[in-house]
């Protein structure tokens, strides 16, 4: 028997899931279907909602909600992706 290999590269749908969560349960099916297929996620983000999320997960970092102003001045909810910082070696 041979052995399977698949790229997952979903986009997210908007509104609804991210990029991230929709390669999970894509992986989780093929799975499924056959266990021992090696399985890469490869999230795929355009530039816009989620981007920053995916570049901060793919970082190992993390994502804050904040409050802004939005372009008419009332606040909107934002997030911000930051990773962690290059390690430096002993000080």
């Amino acid at each position: 028997m041979s052995l399977v290999r698949t790229r997952l590269a979903p986009c997210g749908f908007k509104e609804c899931r991210h990029a991230d969560a929709v390669a999970d349960v894509i992986a989780a099916k093929s799975l499924a279907a056959c266990p021992s297929a090696r399985v890469a996620l490869r999230p795929v983000v355009d530039g816009g909602e989620g981007s920053s999320r995916a570049r901060a997960l793919a970082a190992r970092g993390h994502v804050e909600h904040v409050t802004v102003s939005g372009p008419v001045g009332l606040p909107v909810l934002a997030q911000i992706g930051s990773r962690p910082a290059p390690w430096q070696g002993p000080r």
